[in-house]
């Protein structure tokens, strides 16, 4: 998984997830918490790609 942390809006949907698999629990509902966490992360990743990308500063702003 990356360094980064997650955007709130995707912690919030993959808590959401969670909950309603705790709430219901199968195998189907497990599996898609852990494809979910995994999407999740990867456009995580694509996105501070493009971040980069259209910022020439965003480097030394995510530093921070």
């Amino acid at each position: 998984m990356n360094d980064t942390a997650p955007p709130e809006i995707y912690t919030g949907v993959l808590l959401l997830i969670a909950g309603s698999v705790l709430r219901v629990p199968s195998l189907a509902g497990a599996l898609l918490v852990v494809i979910s966490a995994v999407f999740f992360d990867r456009k995580i990743a694509y996105e501070e790609v493009l971040l980069v990308e259209a910022y020439d500063d965003y480097d030394a702003y995510r530093a921070r």
